[in-house]
């Protein structure tokens, strides 16, 4: 390995820590702004509920996550964002 090459690695290495680190957090905010989501609904707060799950889903994407949030709209009568929300989530069942 040459120098040129071993410093395209460090390059490489210094430019992707960050981004992994950076998705790390975000994936540990979307889970967070799930369980707090699940508690709202528990809590009868539903349109709490919905502002995490959608913050969620937008940060990571996730089929779980995707039908609360249809089942939340739905339940405060967000119908077309919930269908629109139930066929998305089976275009990515059916993906996977």
């Amino acid at each position: 390995m040459t120098r040129r090459d071993l410093a395209l690695l460090c390059a490489l290495w210094l430019v992707a820590a960050p981004a992994q680190a950076a998705e790390a957090d975000e994936q540990a905010l979307a889970a967070s702004l799930f369980r707090e989501g699940k508690a709202l609904i528990e809590g009868g707060q539903l349109a709490g509920a919905c502002e995490k799950f959608a913050e969620s889903q937008r940060l990571e994407p996730k089929l779980g996550t995707l039908l609360y949030l249809a089942t939340c709209h739905e339940q405060t009568g967000r119908v077309a964002s919930a269908w629109a929300e139930y066929e998305q989530a089976a275009a990515m069942a059916a993906r996977s």
